[in-house]
């Protein structure tokens, strides 16, 4: 990405928290069991 972007690596570090912070939020929702809800077809209609 650095490369790309022609800049430093910790100059675009404070910008890609999401990029961080997304396979952390990934662990701990499998961890805490936070699942999609699932609708019936009758809930559809």
């Amino acid at each position: 990405m650095s490369t790309v972007l022609g800049v430093a690596t910790f100059t675009y570090l404070p910008f890609c928290f999401f990029n961080l912070l997304s396979p952390l939020m990934t662990v701990a929702q499998g961890y805490l069991g936070f699942r999609i809800a699932h609708r019936s077809d009758q809930a559809a209609t």
